[in-house]
């Protein structure tokens, strides 16, 4: 399936009068290197990594049964040494259906479909958006090329903005037209998200029931509360200023017992927003352990908010990389990402001793350690 889709596809997806019923991924892949295949399969609501499996293959064919009986996302590369590096070598991405079969050939690059309805007419919809994203990468080449020939950044983006974002007025038109076209696929309800908010009534209205009433609603209900939350984020983001008093919130440590952010009044707190699927996150550990001994005894106190991990995955990880500060895990009473406005990780929001935010960063950032140091120089 086209990384464009999945780009607004990680929501939680129910379908309903599907039980006991697995999807079912096989095919052959050109190009794979090993005798495996890495499957991540990620959570029923998209926020993260539920397992990884190793499938076998056999001349570059394969099967492999989606656990479970919801509809889930699933990523799949040839293995390549650890997971990191297997996935850089190239990977394709899918919903899966369950009750439904995917057929797919090609390599880790482009794919064909057959199988049952939901992938016949994904495939379908691939062959159409296709021609579109063939010339956004040509574009997205062409915008890398002329800044290894350092031309200006802003002069190229000038060039090249505008008929990328025409690219995407075609794409969303092909979307579009799709949903219209085909309104008894399960997959045209699967397509709604990325119709425009402000237009998706009129193209729902042109379904049918059984997709209304079936893997449409749910997920599109999925969809819509990830926007509404997305933009209450930005609200709060805009508001939680310097100088604004941080708001309170209690989740439980690492050890089960309540922890309140306000039990830290006193300190200089910083709050690592982060998860032990984030690469970024993780390669920053080693700089903050550096930076919580230097300053811990001057009164820093670190307080990690895991967040869209299982309660093992976030022990485990604290463990393997010795994490030596406070540990608290986002469940989602209250979402902490939502209280803060989080909306990329890491991040990290310095709260002062009255409690009052002084400091956000947000990425892997030097300036967050530059402004560690000018505060407790």
């Amino acid at each position: 399936m086209k990384k464009t889709l999945l780009t607004i596809a990680f929501a939680g997806v129910a379908l309903a009068g599907m039980a006991q019923q697995k999807c079912v991924i096989k095919g052959h892949f050109d190009g794979v290197k090993s005798d495996s295949l890495l499957v991540i399969v990620y959570n029923d609501t998209f926020s993260g990594q539920e397992r990884v499996d190793t499938v076998k293959m056999n001349n570059g064919n394969f099967v492999y049964t989606v656990p479970g009986d919801k509809m889930k996302m699933i990523a799949i590369a040839g293995k390549s040494g650890d997971l990191n590096s297997s996935f850089q070598q190239g990977y394709l991405q899918l919903p899966t259906a369950p009750g439904e079969t995917a057929e797919v050939s090609g390599d880790m690059k482009k794919q064909s479909f057959k199988g049952s309805a939901f992938y016949t007419d994904m495939n379908s919809y691939n062959q159409l958006t296709a021609p579109v994203e063939d010339k956004m990468e040509q574009l997205q080449e062409e915008f890398q090329k002329r800044l290894q020939a350092k031309e200006d950044r802003d002069s190229i983006s000038n060039d090249i903005q505008p008929k990328y974002e025409e690219l995407t007025k075609q794409y969303a038109q092909v979307t579009k037209d799709f949903v219209k076209s085909h309104p008894n696929s399960q997959f045209s309800g699967f397509l709604l998200p990325q119709i425009p908010s402000e237009e998706r009534a009129q193209y729902k209205a042109l379904l049918s029931d059984a997709v209304k009433n079936g893997l449409a609603s749910s997920y599109l209900a999925s969809i819509e509360e990830r926007e509404a939350a997305a933009k209450k984020r930005d609200e709060v983001a805009k508001k939680l200023q310097p100088g604004v008093v941080a708001p309170d919130f209690t989740l439980n440590d690492i050890n089960g017992k309540p922890l309140a952010l306000s039990s830290l009044r006193g300190k200089t707190v910083v709050l690592d927003f982060w998860g032990s699927w984030c690469g970024w996150c993780i390669k920053g550990m080693p700089e903050m352990k550096k930076y919580y001994d230097k300053y811990k005894s001057k009164g820093l106190e670190i307080l990690g908010v895991d967040c869209n991990d299982t309660v093992d995955k976030w022990k485990a990880a604290v463990k393997k990389h010795e994490l030596p500060w406070l540990h608290v895990r986002n469940e989602g009473k209250p979402d902490v990402t939502v209280l803060y406005g989080i909306s990329g990780f890491p991040t990290k929001i310095v709260i002062d001793k009255d409690g009052k935010i002084a400091k956000v960063v947000v990425g892997e950032d030097p300036e967050f350690y530059t402004y560690l140091d000018s505060l407790f120089k």
